[in-house]
């Protein structure tokens, strides 16, 4: 039976992704891609090789593989993902200026999107990693006006906090201390 094989082939994948083999667990998920391309798998099996480039820390070759199905699977289930592993790979690849593009780009074209806290977050990170304090302020305070119901509320504003007291700015951490507690 085809389906089977196809399975089969798509199973020796994720097996050889879960023993950690990143490198032969891209080229089979990429093998397998061009190999049945009207598959249903296709979709997982494009998703799974950039993952596994970037769980082998190339995420240079994680994001390539990540913008070529954003190019190429327009309507994926996986668009979301793909976009935050986009914005994820650049910021493990600590290209901060991008990666916050790429969490920016993911929160306006998925805004109903789970990830979006995350990418919220990433967002932050790389305001704080980039030394920009005003812009971590404006991605707690939009998320917090966007969310007001998000777990991830408190986390932001902390790091806010914190980043104002590391920085000086008692004042401005007290009132940001207060805002939390206020939640």
């Amino acid at each position: 039976n085809q389906s089977s094989t196809i399975r089969a082939s798509y199973q020796q994948a994720i097996a050889v992704l879960k023993q950690e083999r990143f490198e032969t667990a891209f080229d089979l998920f990429t093998r397998f891609t061009m190999a049945h391309p009207s598959s249903d798998l296709l979709d997982d099996a494009t998703y799974m090789a950039g993952w596994a480039k970037f769980q082998g820390g190339d995420f240079e070759g994680a994001i390539e593989a990540y913008e070529k199905m954003a190019s190429s699977q327009m309507d994926s289930e996986y668009l979301d993902r793909v976009a935050y592993g986009i914005a994820d790979g650049y910021y493990n690849w600590r290209q901060y200026v991008e990666a916050g593009n790429a969490y920016e780009r993911l929160v306006k074209k998925f805004p109903d999107s789970p990830l979006v806290g995350d990418a919220m977050s990433g967002l932050q990170w790389c305001a704080i990693q980039t030394g920009d304090v005003n812009r971590a302020v404006q991605v707690a305070d939009r998320f917090a006006i966007e969310n007001p119901e998000s777990p991830l509320i408190d986390n932001l504003l902390m790091r806010v906090a914190d980043l104002l007291y590391n920085n000086g700015d008692y004042l401005e951490a007290s009132k940001a201390y207060k805002r939390l507690i206020d939640q």
